[in-house]
Formats: structure tokens, C-alpha cells, sequence
């Protein structure tokens, strides 16, 4: 068996053997190139070689989202139950040789089920936008479900030119193995946004960007609890706070929102949670060159609480807020 940790090391072995290859199998997903293009590269210096194509997915899913084309032979990992050492081994020389290609660990882990992307996600997204003209801040915070099957709603609340504006919204969503994921929303205005991202392994976290012309790019998703309470809170947390804060009568100057430090829970003040994991509190933050100010703000609590993503609904403040707990 030859084993080979990725493409280059592949077409490496391929040159040092030609025509002592019998069998290519390989993990449909590699990194940085196509396993079905690496494989017709290989057989064309191999004559005779046949491809075996490997996943972690099932056969169902895989032919659900069309990824091997008509005809390759596959094997679902959990079915292969060798020994394998690691290295090259020579059978008989000429009777046998496998080259096993695999992806790398760090990159093995980017594979995600599609199908296990379902339940609520909280979506907290900052920058600047064009899609009303001038360049302008603004930040938005939704919680939204998916359901399995390509649909999700929720409700979003957004900070723009000063003013906070919720809604309720409804979309469709698009996941793929890779862990890339695209979905639309659209509001009771009828209007339409469109954002992409990737996340982890476990769908658990990631990031994204509105991909609309002259969107937002600052995205973070995380999975939410199904339900929370107020014993969910740490004692402590650390805080960062960061965005712009705008003037809403008379002739003054937009201004930059920059702080971060410690706090016990008994210090933020009217903290309430909701059952869906909305949580609403205030805290007195110094930010740079700037003397103590009181902010609102409305968040969720993930990852058991150990963590609140927010924004804050202060008129005229577009600034995102992250609590971690200690």
C-alpha cells in the first residue's frame, strides 16, 4: 500500500510507479483540487487503474446531493475495516498496490452532514453597507430556524442610520458537505437579502457575509440552545465592544466605539432572558477617550451560556457587544 496525504504527495507516488498502481482509493473530498479530476490524472499514468471513491457520508446522501458522477464505485468509510499500517507496502510487487489518498486531519474535519443543519442559529452581523447609497454602519442580530429542508424563519433586528428595526423573516437555504451554507431572507416588507458562509464540522459555529452588492462582511452564527433561563448566566465575563456611534439631532460627528474588559454578572444590569435565549441587559462601559456611558443591549446566549453575542439598541449606536464567560 502506498499512502499518500494529499494530491501533490499523490501525483509524486504516480510518477516514482507508473503502471504498478492497481487500485486509487480516495476520499471524495481533499484538499485543494477535485478528487474526480485527480483521478482521471492518475489513471492516465497508471493504464489499468481502478478508483474506489470513500466517504463518512452514506450512500444516500451522497447520491441525495449528486456528488459522485454515474458509474464510480463508492464505499461508505464505517464499512472499511483493514489494518493498515502506515507507509508503502509491496505486495508481490506487481499483484497489488494500493494507493490510499486521504485528505489531511485539519482538513477532514471541514466535512459536514447536511441534512444534521436544523434548529435555531443566532446570526450577528456588522460593517458597513452601500445598498442604500452612501457607505453607512450598520448591525443586525436574528435568530433564525432551520428546519431540515431547506426553509428557515426567525425574526432580525437591525441598527441602521441610527434607528432599530425588527422584523420577522422567512427564507429558503442551501447547505452543502463542505460546510458552506447560502440562504435568503426575506422580510414582511417583502424585500430580499442573500448571505453565505462556512462553518464547522459540527455545525455548531461559523462565519458569513451578506453577499449582496455592498453588504455587511462581519458574520458570526452559532447554534443555539433549544431553550435557556437565567441560571444559563455566568458569574463573570469579559467583555468586547465595538462599532460607531452616530449623532441623531444637531451638528455633531460620528464617533468610533472601542472597549473591552471584566465584569461580574451583578454588575450588568436588567439582565432578562427570554426561553428562546434572547437576553436583554445594560452595562457601563468606558470606551477609548470617551468617559463611562450606560449601553442597551439585546443578544443570545450560546454555548450553554458561557457566551452572548449582542448588539446594542441605543439610538444612533451601531455596535456589536461579545460576553464570554470566565
Amino acid at each position: 500500500m502506498l499512502d499518500a496525504a494529499g494530491a501533490e504527495a499523490a501525483r509524486a507516488i504516480c510518477d516514482q510507479h507508473p503502471d504498478h498502481i492497481d487500485l486509487l482509493l480516495t476520499d471524495i473530498i481533499i484538499p485543494k483540487t477535485n478528487a474526480f479530476q485527480l483521478a482521471e490524472e492518475i489513471r492516465a499514468r497508471s493504464r489499468g487503474l481502478k478508483v474506489l471513491f470513500m466517504s463518512g457520508y452514506t450512500d444516500g446522501i451522497i447520491t441525495k446531493h449528486s456528488i459522485l458522477k454515474a458509474g464510480a464505485a463508492f464505499i461508505e468509510k464505517n464499512r472499511l475495516r483493514f489494518d493498515w499500517p502506515h507507509g508503502c507496502i509491496y505486495i508481490n510487487m506487481r499483484l497489488f498496490v494500493f494507493l490510499l489518498l486521504v485528505a489531511s486531519g485539519t482538513y477532514a474535519a471541514d466535512v459536514c452532514n447536511p441534512a444534521n443543519l436544523i434548529g435555531p442559529y443566532t446570526l450577528q452581523l456588522s460593517g458597513t453597507t452601500t445598498i442604500s447609497g452612501a457607505s453607512k454602519p450598520a448591525t443586525s442580530l436574528a435568530r433564525v430556524v432551520f428546519d431540515g429542508n431547506g426553509k428557515l424563519s426567525g425574526t432580525a433586528s437591525s441598527m441602521f442610520e441610527g434607528f432599530l428595526l425588527g422584523n420577522p423573516v422567512t427564507g429558503t437555504y442551501t447547505a452543502k458537505p463542505d460546510c458552506t451554507v447560502s440562504w435568503k431572507l426575506q422580510d414582511d416588507s417583502g424585500a430580499f437579502q442573500n448571505f453565505s458562509g462556512t462553518l464547522s464540522a459540527d455545525l455548531m459555529h461559523g462565519q458569513f457575509k451578506q453577499t449582496d452588492p455592498g453588504g455587511a462582511q462581519r458574520g458570526t452564527i452559532r447554534k443555539l440552545p433549544t431553550t435557556c433561563s437565567a441560571a444559563d448566566l455566568q458569574p463573570a465575563y469579559a467583555f468586547t465592544v465595538s462599532g460607531t456611534r452616530i449623532p441623531m439631532q444637531g451638528a455633531g460627528v460620528s464617533r468610533a466605539i472601542s472597549a473591552k474588559g471584566n465584569l461580574d454578572l451583578a454588575k450588568i444590569a436588567g439582565v432578562k432572558v427570554d426561553g428562546d435565549c434572547a437576553v436583554n441587559f445594560a452595562i457601563t462601559v468606558t470606551a477609548d477617550n470617551y468617559g463611562p456611558e450606560t449601553m442597551q443591549f439585546r443578544g443570545f446566549l450560546v454555548d450553554g451560556g458561557r457566551e452572548i453575542l449582542a448588539i446594542q439598541t441605543d439610538a444612533g449606536a451601531m455596535v456589536t457587544a461579545r460576553l464570554t464567560g470566565q
